[in-house]
């Protein structure tokens, strides 16, 4: 699928939720609004840094690392300039509003910013979920879908989207120290109790867009296949799956999620595996592995195609 040199009906607008790159963004005519990570006295744009530059500068000292999802300012500035450029419509792609201030914060712009019709999503997930939700949403696009039609398709697509985390329990939400228009996601971890150390964690979003705890345990690949009978179960009522596998860091822990993946008792195809963006990795744990997936009747993993930079499964 080529996404440029297309006469675009409408500009697609997304977060570092999306966990895409700027240069992918860019190939899909997407414009990224970038959270803000802060260590000490330094501040960075999360699209203009990698997790491993910032784990070298901040090393064992995570205490003193902020993450600032973007807010109304940032919107509204982007909002304008897509006016500017001609766009009758904008689709804001945003997470959970339970776990993020972004829909919030994208709302409020909206209102102060006249010139366009202004369509902006909760879509009650996060992370590899909004990486499909993005991907198609361009995809359809540069089909020729109406934006009426291309919403509907990703609003349908959205609710059908499943995510499963499985994440170091020693994360400590007090010392994520989210900003305001972060603090459901911190509010999320805090009640999960994940001060314990040792062992992971499997998690998943509820219907309503917040964080559940499936299980806790020492035995990550115990964890993966508990992951693996969820996906099954989930097979036998939705059929074939397509997924997107995830990791802040050490692909050897994604091999472990893989395979129990590799299994006779469902159907799934990678449509490519990804590494999160700096601002989930330091909230979320950098050694966090997970996979995020939809029926095959709804989106096929040929479908979810990225510029670059995304390993095929």
């Amino acid at each position: 699928m080529s996404y440029t040199n297309q006469s675009h009906s409408f500009a697609i607008v997304c977060d570092s939720s999306c966990e895409l790159s700027p240069a992918q963004c860019s190939q899909m005519a997407v414009t990224l609004v970038s959270s803000r990570i802060f260590f000490k006295d330094e501040e960075w744009l999360d699209r203009n840094v990698s997790t491993s530059d910032l784990k070298k500068i901040v090393g064992s000292d995570l205490s003193k690392v902020r993450i600032s999802m973007p807010g109304h300012e940032s919107f509204e500035a982007v909002f304008s300039e897509l006016v500017e450029q001609g766009f009758p419509s904008i689709v804001v792609v945003t997470a959970s509003s339970l776990l993020t201030g972004s829909y919030e914060a994208a709302v409020r712009a909206a209102h102060k910013v006249s010139g366009a019709r202004i369509e902006v999503i909760d879509t009650k997930c996060i992370s590899a979920q909004l990486t499909i939700l993005v991907t198609c949403l361009a995809r359809d696009r540069a089909q020729g879908l109406s934006v009426d039609q291309a919403v509907e398709h990703i609003s349908n697509l959205a609710r059908e989207l499943r995510l499963f985390v499985l994440m170091p329990a020693e994360v400590n939400p007090e010392g994520a120290h989210l900003f305001d228009n972060a603090r459901g996601l911190r509010r999320s971890l805090m009640l999960l109790s994940l001060k314990v150390s040792g062992g992971y964690i499997l998690t998943t979003l509820a219907a309503s867009g917040d964080v559940i705890v499936e299980r806790r345990s020492n035995d990550l690949p115990y964890l993966a296949g508990l992951l693996a009978r969820k996906m099954s179960l989930y097979s036998r009522a939705k059929g074939p799956l397509t997924r997107v596998d995830i990791y802040s860091g050490d692909k050897r822990l994604l091999a472990v999620l893989e395979k129990p993946l590799d299994t006779n008792e469902f159907q799934s195809e990678c449509a490519y595996k990804l590494k999160v963006r700096p601002s989930t990795a330091f909230v979320m744990g950098q050694t966090i592995v997970g996979v995020a997936f939809a029926p095959q009747s709804l989106v096929k993993a040929s479908e979810l195609e990225l510029p670059f930079e995304a390993e095929r499964g």
